[in-house]
């Protein structure tokens, strides 16, 4: 979850005390004025592109029936940081790829009632990332 924390512009919304003046690019500079809207401190972002392929199937016959899909998918991550590096803003492309899988079957009693099973996977492409 840090990623999202990371990805969010920090902007300065409204001004309260008229003049408000934050560090620049050098930590040192603290006599630069800001207004609404300007960046302090943090700005990032990301640029993510993904691609994911699904099939999903179904029998039935009579009270018996079954469900069955799944999904492979792969992202890509670059960051981009114009805050904390001038010269190259973009790190290197991260790709992660993930699955799942999921089933479930239903077996009808009568007009009113029935059993109904389920699972699935789903992997968590976020977890090694920060």
């Amino acid at each position: 979850m840090s990623i999202i924390y990371k990805m969010i512009k920090l902007k300065l919304r409204s001004i309260l005390a008229g003049i408000i003046t934050f560090p620049g690019r050098d930590r040192t500079a603290w006599d630069q004025i800001k207004e609404a809207g300007d960046v302090v401190k943090v700005d990032n972002g990301a640029i993510i592109n993904f691609a994911n392929a699904i099939g999903e199937a179904e029998y039935a016959k009579g009270r018996f029936s079954t469900y069955h899909s799944g999904s492979i998918y792969n992202n890509w991550i670059q960051r981009e940081d114009r805050y904390n590096y001038v010269e190259d803003i973009k790190s290197e492309v991260v790709s992660m790829s993930g699955y799942d899988v999921k089933a479930g079957a239903n077996y009808n009693l009568n007009e009113f009632h029935n059993i109904y099973f389920n699972m699935g996977y789903f992997s968590i492409l976020l977890s090694g990332f920060s």
